[in-house]
């Protein structure tokens, strides 16, 4: 559903970026399939979203999210490593 190149361009590329409005994205709109819909829509969504929003905000507010520094004093920036499984 959100593969459709009516509604998205580039659908199957990571951007997420699309979603925010013009001038800064390209205004596509928000998927709202996450927690399903129809007969089948989850019961909790509302309190799934609720606590993602509260966990995020608390970390977001209360740590101090850095790179970690080495002996010599430099920030350590990890090797980006990419997998196809999932292991």
């Amino acid at each position: 559903m959100t593969w459709d190149n009516a509604n998205y361009k580039n659908p199957r590329t990571f951007d997420p970026s699309r979603y925010l409005p013009a001038p800064e994205g390209r205004g596509e709109p928000v998927p709202t399939t996450t927690w399903g819909f129809g007969r089948r829509v989850c019961p909790g969504r509302h309190l799934a979203d609720g606590t993602l929003w509260i966990s995020i905000a608390t970390i977001l507010s209360t740590l101090s999210i850095t790179k970690a520094v080495g002996k010599d004093g430099k920030e350590i920036t990890p090797e980006e490593v990419f997998q196809t499984s999932v292991s």
